[in-house]
């Protein structure tokens, strides 16, 4: 494992939160709840999830129990020479309240 992720583990293990893969369609169903919760009316088409994860672009989601509440997606890709990426990630609060999110 790469310092990176074992700070990642860390990190979600101090949140009182476990790191899983996303990669399949039924996963895509965990993300629109964060979704949800966080954006509203938006949603992420499955098949997009699975595309992602086939890509080598596997999304993870934040959990709590079994409840995600948070996630994380992105794609890389190169254009000529220069490597493109866009990320998106959510986050509710386990009390329900107000939920954060960012797209870059």
């Amino acid at each position: 494992m790469s310092e990176a992720w074992e700070l990642a583990r860390a990190a979600a293990r101090g949140a009182g939160v476990e790191l899983r893969p996303l990669p399949t369609v039924e996963d895509a169903d965990r993300i629109n709840d964060v979704i949800q919760a966080t954006w509203g009316g938006q949603r992420i088409d499955r098949e997009v999830v699975r595309a992602l994860a086939e890509s080598g672009n596997v999304p993870w989601g934040a959990f709590d129990g079994d409840r995600a509440v948070g996630f994380v997606l992105g794609w890389a890709g190169m254009d000529g020479e220069a490597c493109t990426c866009t990320r998106t990630c959510s986050l509710r609060c386990r009390t329900g309240g107000t939920a954060a999110s960012a797209t870059r």
